[in-house]
């Protein structure tokens, strides 16, 4: 209870915590107090090659390593003063940070890993990766994986720094912006790297994602209306951002997930999404927004200015034209630049109006395991949609608001897709969700499905030329990076190269 006080959602279900049992040396018994036949789905959501549970939930952590910091096993008043020692207020923190493997990379030097790789030096400029001897995985020629022996990640948040260290050849392996596709190919040659260009895998990216739980009854009441989601949902150009920030590759489309998912519908993706302002200004006119101040702007029922702001990191192109659009129908979008820890108290306070952050990447299994970008049941950086609805369910209903019905009825549906135990019946219920999202705009979808270049040096190998490039995939995981190599370190497994550059061929 000190580690987890709040327990995980996977080990939680029918509002009863999961009881473990040990079998035998290999073998556990997880039982739960309601049928709960996705869980085989959650335990393959694993973190890199880390196995375990979506960020560190349940993560395991050999027991030897573990309980060098564990009161159970070296008393309280030992674990207080090493944690004091540490510089840490209690035990529970200093376990955390001896223990953590976030996505299989431990936060802090010692814990023993199943992954390829094993981080060695991490500062505020650059991380070191060093292969791990011990690594579990094997070629079919029997050859130890991985093949590269360190990798390290140079930390740059310069973005300008960043292009500049791609084109001058310095990256061995970087992901690019799409916008400056240009830049990287007439680079490529001279710096000696590759252009692929990947697929984004989020279904829906600059989401408008309005504060439906505002503290402001005023502007609550407006963000509920379905006619001003609509509304602000034909106000947006999608193609004017597509053709602006991806040369027209991306697809405009409404807040849903990628095309192919199991759960995807075409008619998702094409909700409300057509330009037309004429239509967005009488929505408005119709909701009592149809008076303006002397700036062209539209006034509140009250009288006073609808002033709305949309907070973000970093100014984008996609946010400038969404601000223009917004602007053109008589909304007065502000741009408010601040940074991430300011950004993550507003939102956990409350206090926002509008976020663009966050991509509906909940693909597969991580939708069931976490549907945050369609079910209100948590809040963060890029999910603000229901904070207060969110953390009414998190909270039990100790705090936040009680989702109204329709919110209510998102909830219900996750919680079946848990618990019922035909595959059919769960991708139903999960297009039910997705259903109510195209149906009811809870969220206003720009744009999806970009064009993502990686850049990669000319001499790496096993690297293919086209995939997808999603937070639900682990990013390059199912590409199988413990197999990437150079050429001219191992040139006998080319073979794998043409077998992957084949599986992409009719595409």
């Amino acid at each position: 209870d000190e580690i987890y006080p709040a327990k995980p959602a996977w080990a939680t279900c029918g509002g009863e915590l999961v009881s473990m049992t040990k079998i035998d040396t290999y073998t556990v018994k997880f039982e739960f107090a309601t049928p709960y036949y996705t869980f085989l789905g959650d335990l393959t959501a694993s973190v890199g090659n880390q196995p375990g549970i979506l960020w560190n939930w349940g993560s395991f952590q050999a027991a030897h390593y573990a309980q060098q910091f564990h009161p159970d096993f070296i008393g309280l008043e030992e674990a207080n003063h090493l944690a004091a020692e540490a510089g840490f207020n209690t035990w529970p923190e200093l376990y955390w940070a001896k223990t953590e493997a976030l996505f299989g990379t431990p936060s802090s030097f010692g814990p023993p890993v199943l992954a390829a790789y094993v981080c060695v030096e991490k500062t505020a400029e650059r991380w070191v990766y060093q292969r791990n001897p011990y690594y579990w995985k094997v070629d079919t020629a029997g050859n130890q994986l991985p093949y590269i022996d360190q990798i390290i990640v140079n930390v740059v948040t310069d973005v300008t720094a960043i292009e500049g260290k791609v084109v001058s050849g310095e990256a061995t392996f970087a992901l690019g912006a799409a916008e400056n596709l240009p830049l990287y190919t007439d680079n490529a040659i001279e710096a000696g790297y590759q252009v692929y260009v990947w697929r984004d895998g989020s279904g829906s990216l600059y989401p408008i994602q309005m504060n439906l739980t505002h503290p402001d009854p005023g502007i609550r009441e407006i963000f509920n209306d379905f006619r001003f989601r609509k509304a602000v949902s034909y106000a947006i150009d999608r193609d004017a951002i597509n053709k602006a920030a991806y040369f027209g590759l991306a697809t405009p489309r409404a807040h849903t997930v990628p095309e192919g998912d199991l759960l995807f519908e075409p008619e998702f993706g094409t909700a409300y999404v057509e330009y037309n302002p004429d239509e967005a200004n009488a929505l408005l006119d119709e909701m009592g927004l149809d008076q303006r101040g002397p700036d062209g702007y539209r006034l509140r029922s009250d009288g006073e200015p609808l002033i709305l702001t949309l907070e973000t990191t970093v100014v984008t192109v996609p946010q400038e034209l969404i601000q223009e659009n917004l602007q053109a129908v008589g909304l007065d979008l502000r741009l408010k630049v601040e940074t991430a820890s300011l950004a993550i108290e507003r939102i956990q306070a409350n206090q926002c109006d509008i976020i663009t952050t966050g991509s509906a990447q909940d693909l597969g299994t991580a939708f069931i395991l976490l549907p945050q970008h369609f079910v209100p049941i948590s809040w963060s950086t890029v999910t603000t949609w229901g904070v207060e609805w969110a953390r009414y369910y998190v909270t039990d209903g100790a705090e936040g608001e009680q989702p109204p019905p329709e919110m209510q009825q998102l909830i219900d549906w996750w919680h079946a897709m848990k618990q019922t135990p035909s595959a059919e019946e769960r991708t139903e219920l999960g297009k039910n969700i997705l259903r109510s999202h195209a149906e009811n705009i809870w969220i206003v979808g720009t744009i999806g499905m970009a064009p993502l270049p990686l850049l990669v040096d000319e001499d790496m190998r096993n690297i293919p030329p086209k995939g997808l490039w999603s937070w639900s995939l682990l990013y390059m995981n199912p590409y199988t990076p413990q197999q990437f190599y150079f050429a001219d370190a191992v040139p006998l497994l080319e073979a794998s190269y043409v077998l992957y550059t084949n599986q992409y061929e009719g595409e």
